[in-house]
C-alpha cells in the first residue's frame, strides 16, 4: 500500500542513481518508469494527478490501447476525429462533433495543447443508465496517449451536471478501468440532447488552464441500462460510498452473495437473498472441521478461504489496478510469523463482525479466495511498499503481499491501531472490492472535493465535508483523523489510528456481503480510552441491538456523539467521533446503528444525541448537551453546563444555577428537573420538578407549564401566561398566577395548607370562571391587589374542586378603594367558603354550604352585597368599628345581606395601627335586616367595648344578640328575640313579641356590673337554666322561686322584691347557700306586670 510519505521513498542520487526497487507495488495509482539517464514518477487517478519530475523525459508505461487493462482495442474502422473538435463548447455554438450511443467503433480524438477541450453533443433517454468512458489512446494521430482523462456532462443549457471525478451510481463488474481512465455512469433525467467536454485533468488549478496534459484518447457512450455485467449497488449516484466501491465481490474460488441470509439489514439496499457457492473441488466439512466450526457456523453466511503462504514459494506479481503502471516483480516468500497471522486474522475478524461473512483457512492454495504472502523486502522506508493486495476480478485477484523486512512490519505496529495495522485492513479492504476515495479505481468515482494537494506523495485534500479520512474510511490515504484538534499520532508505538472497518466503509461491505445481525445485540458499553499506548485506536462501531452506551472515565475533556454516519456528502456523513481530549482513538458510529447513552467524567464535555431516546450524563466541569431527537434525559453532571434537548420530549437534571437550558418552539414537551432552592423554567421548556426535600421557589413561563414541588412550603410563580398546572406536593403552598388565570390553569396543591394567589384585571372580557378541578386540594384563593391602578374581579364559581364540608377561603382582604370584587359561588354543592372583602364594592355569594363572609375595619358598607347562598349557618363578620345608624355615613344596618344566619362582631387586634383596638360598634338596624319569618344572630361576645344594638325597626324577624364585657346595650325588635348581655352592666330591652333574656353564669349580671331589662312584659322569660343553682352539690340543679322571702341559707334560692318608688323588680339568686346574694338582675316591667316564678327558666 502506498501510505503518504511513509511507505514509499524514492531517494535520489545524481551519482547513484534510482535505487532498484525490490517489489514494485502499490494501490496509490504510483508509475513508476525509469532508464539510465531520467526517471518521472507519477502518482495520480484518473481525475487527480501528481507529480514528482526526477528529469525531464516522460516514457508512458501503458499499454498500448491506453486502457491498462482487458477492454478491448479499438477497432480499425474506429471514428478518427482530429483538431480542436469542439468550436466554443458546451453546445452553445453549431459544429459540435455528435457520439451515438453504443456506435459499433469508439470516437477517437486528441488534446492537441495543454488546456484543450473537446466537447461533443450526445441524445439521451430520460431514466436510462449510461456508461460514459475516455481513456487513453496510444494508436492516435499523434502516437501519444493522453495521460490522464476527464470528462464533464453538461445540460443543453450549460449547466454541469456529473464530473468524472463524481462517478456515478452504476459501472461494469468487469476489468476496464486503469485509474487513469474515465468510466463514469450517469442516469438521464430528461430525454434530449447533452454535451460532454473530454479533456485532461487539471493538475495545477491555479495555472489558468483546463487541463495539463496532451495525447489521444478514445472516447464512447454506452446505454448500460439493461447490461447483465453492470454493477447495481443500492446507494444513489451521489453518494460517498460510489468513491469506495471497486464494483465487484469476491468470486475467485467459492461465489459470495449479497444477502445470504435474507435479512436486508438496516438499509434499503433492495438486495433480495442470495445464495452463495462454494468451489466444486472443495471438502467443506473437512475445511470446517479444521477450522474448528460446523456447517451451522456457515448457514446464512459468505464463506472466504484464506492460504497463508509458506517460506520458499515464488509469486510473481502482474500489473496490480491499485497501482497501475508497475511492472511485474517475482518475490520468494517467507514464512508468516505468528503476529502477522494473528494480524491477518483480526483484521478478517473485523470485517467478520459487520458483514455475513466467515473467513477459513486453507492448506491448499487453490482452494483459497485470498492468498496472503510475506517476503522480505527493504527493512525499512525505500522504494520496497509495506503492501498490496488486488480485487475481485483482477489479476491475480485476492493476492496479498505484504513486505515483512521493512521494521515497521512487526507486532506491536500490527495490532489494531498500529500504524501497519491500517496498512493491512487497508489492503484487505482493497481484497473485499473497495477502492480509494481519491481515485475512480475499478469503477468507483472521486470523492467529491477531493484533489491532490502539497509536494508529498498521496498527498490529497480531504474534499467536500472533510469525509476523505481514514477515520471514516480506512480506504484513505489521509491517516486517521486529520481534523483532530490535537494532530495524529506518531507513526510507531502500536496505537493511534485505525482498529477496524470505518463507516463507510461498513455500508460498502454490507451492501456487497450482507448484513450481520448477531453482533453485539446485549447492552454493551464502549469506553473511550484514557491513555495513548497499544489498544488505543479508532473505530466505527457495529452493534445491533440492546441498549447501549459509549463512556468515558478521566479527567480529559471529552466528546461523545451518538448520531450515526449519514453515508451523505454532508457533516457527520461519515460519523462524528467521540473522544477524549489528547487521545489517539475514539469512535464512530456506524449507519444503521443506535447507541442510546452517553456517560462522560471531570472535564469539560460534549455530549450529542441522536434521533432516539438518549441518556446524556455529564460529570464534573463546564459541558455542553444536545440531544437531538428523541425522548432524551440530559444531565450536565456540576458545574454550569449548557444543554439542547433538541426535538422530543427531553428531561434536564439541573444542578447547577448556571446550568443553561435551550429549547425550541414546537421541539416537544421537556421537563427540568433540580434540587436547586429556586428555578425559572427557560423557555420553550414545559415541565419543572423539584427533586429536592426543603423549600422551593418556581417560576413558570409563558408557555403551558406544568411545575410539581415537594414536601416543602413552596413558592411556584405561574404568572407568565399559558395553560398551567401545577402540584405543590405536601407543605404549605402559594402558587401565583397573577393576571392569567384561566381556562387550562390548575392548581393541585397537595398536603399542607395551600395558597392561589390572582393578581390583574378580570372583569369583562377577562371575567374568571373557576371550573371544575381548576383548584385541587387548595384551601385559599388569594385574590390580590394591585401593585398599579385599581383593578377588579368577576369571578364564577364552579362545583368539582372541593370535597364534602371542604373549606376554601376567598382572600380578597387587601383589595383597596376601587377594586371590586363579584364572586358568584353559588354552584358549589360540596365544600363551603369563608370570603373576606376588601375595600371595595364587594358583591359575594355563597354555595350550598354553610359559608363565612368576613370584612375588616372600614371594609363594609351599603354598597357591599352578600349573598350567604344555601346554607344554614351563613355569617357575616365584621371586624372594625362601625357606626350603623341614621345619619352616618354608613346609614342604618340591613338591606344589602341576604341569606345570612349570624351576624359576627369582632374585637379587634390590639396593636393593629390600622384599626385602635378595641372595636366600637354602634348597631341601628332597618327593617331589611332579617328575613321575614327568620331569625337573626347577632354574635357579639368577642367585643370588649361597650356595644349598642338597636334592632327595634324590625318587624317580621327576629334576633338573638349575644354581647360581650362591655356595658353593652342591646334592643331587640318585634319578634319572639333573644338578648344575652354577657359580662358588664347591660341594658337589655326586648321590643314587642315574646323575648328571651338569656344568663349563663352568676357573673354576668354582679356586683357593679348589674345587668337591667327594661320592657319585661308577660311572654317573656328568663333564662336561667344554664346556671348552676347549687354549687354545693355535684350536678346542676335548677333554681327554687321563694318570692320576695328572704334567702333561708338554702342554695339555690331565687327570690324578686319590686321598688314602687323606682318601679323596678330586683331579682336575686343564691347558688352557695351562704344567705347573700350571687348575682343580681334588675327589672322594669311593662303594664304592671309582676315577677312571678313562670318568668324564669330555672
Amino acid at each position: 500500500m502506498l501510505r503518504r510519505g511513509t511507505t514509499l521513498f524514492a531517494p535520489w542520487n545524481s551519482d547513484a542513481g534510482l535505487i532498484a526497487p525490490t517489489l514494485a507495488e502499490s494501490d496509490g495509482f504510483a508509475r513508476l518508469a525509469a532508464d539510465q539517464q531520467s526517471l518521472t514518477w507519477s502518482l495520480s487517478s484518473p481525475t487527480y494527478s501528481k507529480s514528482l519530475t526526477i528529469a525531464s523525459v516522460y516514457q508512458t508505461a501503458l499499454p498500448r490501447d491506453g486502457v491498462g487493462d482487458t477492454h478491448p482495442h479499438v477497432t480499425s474502422s474506429s471514428v478518427i476525429v482530429t483538431g480542436d473538435e469542439a468550436g466554443d463548447g458546451k453546445g452553445l455554438a453549431p459544429g459540435n462533433p455528435v457520439l451515438t450511443v453504443d456506435a459499433p467503433a469508439h470516437t477517437i480524438g486528441t488534446i492537441n495543447t495543454i488546456g484543450d477541450q473537446d466537447f461533443y453533443s450526445v441524445d439521451l433517454v430520460a431514466g436510462q443508465t449510461y456508461q460514459i468512458g475516455m481513456y487513453g489512446y496510444a494508436g492516435g494521430p499523434n502516437a501519444v496517449a493522453n495521460p490522464d482523462s476527464y470528462v464533464e456532462i453538461y445540460a443543453a443549457d450549460g449547466t454541469t451536471l456529473l464530473g468524472s471525478g463524481d462517478g456515478g451510481a452504476n459501472t461494469p463488474a468487469n476489468n476496464v478501468n486503469s485509474g487513469f481512465d474515465v468510466l463514469m455512469t450517469f442516469v438521464a433525467p430528461t430525454t434530449g440532447t447533452y454535451y460532454i467536454n473530454a479533456r485532461a485533468f487539471d493538475q495545477d488549478p491555479t495555472n489558468g488552464t483546463k487541463g495539463d496534459t496532451v495525447g489521444d484518447y478514445e472516447l464512447f457512450v454506452h446505454n448500460a441500462t439493461n447490461d447483465p455485467n453492470v454493477y447495481h449497488p443500492y446507494y444513489t449516484d451521489d453518494s460517498p460510498l460510489y468513491a469506495i466501491d471497486w464494483g465487484t465481490r469476491v468470486n475467485k474460488v467459492n461465489q459470495t452473495a449479497a444477502n445470504p441470509d435474507g435479512n436486508e439489514g438496516p438499509r434499503p439496499t433492495g438486495n433480495a437473498q442470495g445464495t452463495p457457492t462454494y468451489g466444486s473441488a472443495l471438502d467443506m466439512n473437512a475445511i470446517l472441521a479444521a477450522n474448528g466450526k460446523t456447517a451451522a457456523d456457515i448457514v446464512g453466511k459468505n464463506v472466504i478461504t484464506i492460504y497463508f503462504a509458506h517460506a520458499g514459494e515464488v509469486i510473481t506479481s502482474v500489473e496490480n489496478p491499485t497501482s497501475p503502471g508497475l511492472p511485474p516483480v517475482a518475490v520468494e516468500t517467507s514464512d508468516v510469523s505468528q503476529f502477522e497471522h494473528d494480524a491477518v486474522m483480526t483484521a478478517l475478524h473485523q470485517f467478520e463482525k459487520v458483514a455475513d461473512v466467515i473467513y477459513l483457512e486453507v492448506q491448499d492454495k487453490s482452494q483459497a479466495d485470498f492468498e496472503y504472502a510475506s517476503y522480505k523486502g527493504t527493512p525499512g522506508p525505500g522504494i520496497s511498499l509495506l503492501g498490496s493486495m488486488e480485487p475481485p476480478d483482477e489479476p491475480n485477484e485476492g493476492l496479498a503481499l505484504f513486505n515483512s523486512g521493512d521494521y515497521r512490519w512487526n507486532a506491536t505496529d500490527l495490532q489494531q491501531g498500529g500504524f501497519s495495522f491500517v496498512t493491512l485492513i487497508h489492503e484487505i479492504g482493497h481484497g473485499h472490492g473497495l477502492a480509494h476515495p481519491h481515485d475512480n479505481g475499478g469503477h468507483s468515482g472521486i470523492m467529491h472535493g477531493v484533489q491532490p494537494e502539497g509536494a508529498g506523495v498521496a498527498d490529497y485534500t480531504t474534499g467536500d465535508y472533510h469525509l476523505n479520512q481514514s477515520v471514516f474510511t480506512m480506504m484513505s490515504y489521509e491517516d486517521g483523523w486529520q481534523d483532530s484538534p490535537y494532530g495524529n499520532a506518531p507513526t510507531s508505538g502500536g496505537y493511534g489510528y485505525l482498529g477496524g472497518l470505518m463507516a463507510f466503509d461498513i455500508a460498502a461491505i454490507q451492501d456487497k456481503y450482507g448484513v450481520n445481525e448477531d453482533t453485539a445485540t446485549g447492552n454493551d458499553v464502549y469506553i473511550i480510552k484514557d491513555v495513548n499506548a497499544p489498544g488505543t485506536y479508532y473505530t466505527s462501531i457495529w452493534d445491533a441491538g440492546g441498549t447501549d452506551e459509549i463512556k468515558y472515565v478521566g479527567a480529559r475533556d471529552t466528546t461523545i456523539d451518538l448520531r450515526p454516519a449519514t453515508l451523505k456528502y454532508e457533516w457527520g456523513g461519515g460519523g462524528w467521533v467521540s473522544f477524549a481530549y489528547g487521545i489517539y482513538g475514539g469512535y464512530t458510529i456506524a449507519n444503521g446503528v443506535t447507541i442510546e447513552n452517553a456517560t462522560s467524567d471531570a472535564g469539560n464535555d460534549t455530549l450529542t444525541g441522536n434521533d432516539v431516546a438518549n441518556h446524556l450524563s455529564a460529570g464534573a466541569g463546564t459541558d455542553t448537551l444536545y440531544g437531538n431527537g428523541g425522548d432524551d434525559i440530559l444531565d450536565g453532571g456540576t458545574g454550569a453546563d449548557h444543554m439542547e434537548g433538541g426535538t422530543g420530549n427531553d428531561v434536564y437534571l439541573v444542578d447547577d444555577a448556571g446550568d443553561v437550558i435551550v429549547e425550541n418552539a414546537g421541539e416537544g414537551t421537556d421537563t427540568i428537573q433540580t434540587a436547586l432552592a429556586s428555578y425559572t423554567l427557560p423557555e420553550n421548556v414545559e415541565t419543572l420538578v423539584y427533586t429536592g426535600t426543603g423549600n422551593f421557589t418556581g417560576n413558570g413561563n409563558a408557555g403551558n407549564d406544568l411545575v410539581t414541588s415537594a414536601g416543602g412550603n413552596d413558592y411556584l410563580d405561574l404568572s407568565q401566561g399559558g395553560a398551567d398546572v401545577a402540584h405543590a406536593g405536601a407543605g404549605n403552598d402559594a402558587v401565583y398566577f397573577g393576571a392569567t388565570f384561566g381556562a387550562g390553569d390548575v392548581a393541585d396543591g397537595g398536603d399542607g395548607n395551600d395558597t392561589v394567589g390572582i393578581r390583574g384585571d378580570y372583569t369583562g372580557a377577562g371575567k374568571l370562571t373557576i371550573a371544575a378541578g381548576q383548584l385541587v386540594s387548595v384551601e385559599t384563593l388569594s385574590i390580590m391587589t394591585s401593585t398599579g391602578a385599581p383593578v377588579g374581579y368577576d369571578i364564577s364559581w364552579s362545583d368539582g374542586n372541593l370535597a364534602a364540608g371542604q373549606k376554601m377561603t376567598i382572600y380578597a382582604g387587601n383589595l383597596a378603594a376601587g377594586e371590586n370584587l363579584s364572586f358568584d359561588g353559588s354552584a358549589e354543592a360540596h365544600g363551603y367558603f369563608v370570603i373576606y372583602g376588601g375595600l371595595g364594592n364587594d358583591s359575594l355569594k355563597g354555595g350550598s354550604g354553610s359559608d363565612g363572609f368576613y370584612f375588616g375595619p372600614g371594609k363594609f358598607d351599603h354598597n357591599d352585597h352578600i349573598d350567604g347562598g344555601g346554607g344554614s349557618q351563613n355569617q357575616l363578620g365584621l371586624d372594625g368599628s362601625y357606626d350603623f345608624e341614621a345619619g352616618s355615613a354608613l346609614g342604618t344596618f340591613g338591606g344589602n345581606f341576604t341569606n345570612i344566619q349570624t351576624i359576627v362582631l369582632y374585637a379587634g387586634r390590639a396593636g393593629d395601627p390600622n384599626a385602635p383596638y378595641p372595636n366600637v360598634y354602634h348597631i341601628v338596624t332597618n327593617e331589611a335586616a332579617v328575613d321575614a319569618g327568620k331569625t337573626l344572630t347577632i354574635y357579639g361576645t368577642p367585643v370588649a367595648s361597650d356595644l349598642v344594638f338597636d334592632g327595634s325597626a324590625e318587624h317580621d324577624g327576629a334576633f338573638r344578640i349575644l354581647s360581650g364585657t362591655g356595658n353593652d346595650t342591646l334592643t331587640g325588635g318585634a319578634g319572639n328575640d333573644t338578648l344575652y348581655g354577657n359580662l358588664g352592666a347591660d341594658t337589655l330591652t326586648g321590643g314587642g313579641g315574646n323575648d328571651t333574656f338569656l344568663y349563663t353564669a352568676v357573673a354576668q349580671s354582679a356586683g357593679s356590673s348589674v345587668d337591667h331589662i327594661l320592657d319585661f312584659a308577660a311572654g317573656d322569660l328568663i333564662d336561667l337554666s344554664q346556671i348552676d343553682a347549687d354549687t354545693t352539690q355535684a350536678g346542676d340543679q335548677g333554681f327554687s322561686f321563694i318570692g320576695a322571702n328572704a334567702f333561708g341559707h338554702h342554695a339555690g334560692e331565687l327570690r324578686a322584691t319590686f321598688d314602687q318608688q323606682g318601679n323596678v323588680w330586683t331579682i336575686q339568686g343564691d347558688v352557695d347557700g351562704d344567705g347573700n346574694a350571687d348575682f343580681t338582675l334588675l327589672v322594669t316591667t311593662q303594664n304592671n306586670h309582676a315577677i312571678v316564678g313562670g318568668d324564669f327558666l330555672a
